[in-house]
């Protein structure tokens, strides 16, 4: 026969807690206007997103960067 999974124990008070502090926290980093609001609301999804949205943030601030970084090292080839 197939054994039923296991409860898992319920969580201590600390650990309510500090998940409550860490759900404040993410929730408080939220920005107050988006294009797509219902995405930011508590669900499997939000993290994921907020994820996304970060790698993106990260993706074009890095490539901003090695574009002008670039510009400025063939400036003077140009000038020539």
């Amino acid at each position: 026969m197939a054994s039923e999974p296991e409860i898992p124990a319920e969580p201590t008070r600390e650990e309510e807690i500090s998940y409550l502090k860490y759900l404040s926290e993410s929730f408080a980093t939220d920005p107050w206007f988006t294009i797509h609001p219902k995405i930011y609301q508590p669900s499997p999804h939000r993290l994921w997103y907020k994820n996304v949205v970060e790698l993106r943030y990260q993706y074009r601030k890095t490539f901003l960067k090695n574009f002008i970084y670039s510009i400025s090292l063939c400036l003077p080839l140009t000038l020539l």
